[in-house]
């Protein structure tokens, strides 16, 4: 009877599915573009990574999902289509062959030679990504190169990938090893600040509880005794404790602000995946719940977006890569533009961001400027309510 009735329910679901017209190609699996420039030309970037998973030649990307005893640094150049237009073909990103480098000791030599590529950009400044569950090497270094084009990152990028199981039905293995490679993140972020840099933090999902633990780790140290040692630290779709009893967040933040520019939280309540984390976890979680957070704002300091509106994947989580509207507030963002002036054309670039209370202030609320035809419809809404309802039925 329970089996049957599963059944019944999984068939319902793809049904609604089908009828909401949710395409494969907004998986978050998927890289390409979200910008449609005249033309229609494809991207290249070279991304740098930093991994803890074990090489794997006949894998995309080159490494498997497998943790390995040694990380493993180098570069590797990635494709970015530009995005599809209505009715058009799919496109899909592409890698070329890693390019192993040595890592040295406490990853100095790969830091150094992040820094010859900073020089050579005339930046300072390095954008490191972190990406969130379930998430293979190929994946993340896509990512990071679209995260580095849509968002006109001039400096280099480095891909932050840690040992995801690439199994949905597998959340706890990517919990444990994503704790496993705190440190390890820590360790890139002090290498690349003791060579003068400063590191741009964009983290999602998991990603965001280990960058943000991990920042954490390291209140105290000599690297991070400049005010300004860690530029924009930009939470997608945390899944971090953010409640009553176990605020992880506020905890974490704490330790980090003393040695942080800012931090910017993305959280939506249209997402599914965080719903099922939350009542896994028994708790809030940040990256779903933009009221709530507002009590966390600091103008200058910790800036809360609603993205609640933003096109994503049909669990609503994986706005930050599939949105132009996400990507063009990231490129503000990351230039150092303050929340309430994003909610007014600046410096020729239109508005990203949206305050609808009369007296808006300093602290918002903000939420990500979309058009109604490109929010998610009542019955991509049903949906999403209905997906952390699913194994329960």
């Amino acid at each position: 009877m329970g089996a049957s009735r599963n059944r019944w329910n999984i068939a319902v679901l793809a049904g609604l599915l089908w009828l909401a017209g949710c395409a494969h190609y907004d998986d978050p699996y998927y890289v390409h573009s979200v910008w449609r420039p005249q033309g229609g030309g494809e991207s290249h970037a070279v991304v740098f990574y930093l991994t803890n998973r074990r090489p794997s030649p006949g894998m995309p990307g080159g490494f498997s999902y497998l943790p390995a005893d040694t990380p493993s640094c180098g570069s590797i150049g990635v494709t970015i289509p530009a995005a599809k237009l209505p009715g058009g073909d799919d496109r899909f990103g592409t890698v070329d062959k890693p390019q192993p480098a040595a890592c040295g000791t406490s990853f100095e030599s790969f830091a150094e030679q992040v820094a010859g590529a900073a020089r050579a950009a005339q930046c300072r400044r390095v954008l490191i990504f972190v990406h969130g569950f379930d998430t293979g090497f190929e994946t993340a270094v896509l990512r990071t190169g679209q995260l580095k084009t849509d968002a006109q990152f001039p400096c280099p990028a480095v891909a932050f990938s840690w040992a995801s199981t690439g199994k949905r039905d597998d959340y706890l293995g990517d919990e444990a090893e994503s704790r496993k490679s705190e440190p390890l993140f820590a360790r890139l972020v002090r290498d690349l600040v003791q060579r003068g840099l400063q590191p741009e933090i964009a983290a999602h999902s998991l990603g965001a509880r280990l960058a943000l633990a991990g920042l954490a780790s390291l209140a105290g140290d000599p690297a991070t005794r400049n005010p300004a040692a860690i530029g924009e630290v930009i939470l997608y779709a945390a899944d971090i404790d953010a409640g009553p009893g176990d605020d992880a967040f506020e905890r974490d933040a704490a330790a980090i602000k003393p040695f942080v520019q800012r931090i910017t939280i993305y959280a939506s309540d249209e997402d599914a995946a965080l719903e099922m984390s939350r009542r896994l976890h028994g708790g809030a979680r940040l990256g779903r719940q933009p009221e709530a957070n507002r009590r966390f704002a600091e103008p200058g300091r910790v800036d809360v977006i609603d993205a609640s509106d933003a096109p994503a994947d049909t669990d609503g989580h994986d706005y930050y890569g599939l949105s132009y509207e996400a990507l063009s507030d990231m490129a503000l963002t990351l230039a150092g533009v303050p929340a309430a002036a994003r909610t007014h054309p600046f410096f020729g670039r239109a508005a990203t961001l949206t305050c609808e209370e009369e007296n808006c202030g300093l602290n918002g609320p903000f939420a990500l400027k979309v058009r109604w035809s490109r929010r998610p419809g009542p019955l991509l809404r049903l949906i999403r309510w209905l997906i952390p309802l699913l194994p329960a039925m």
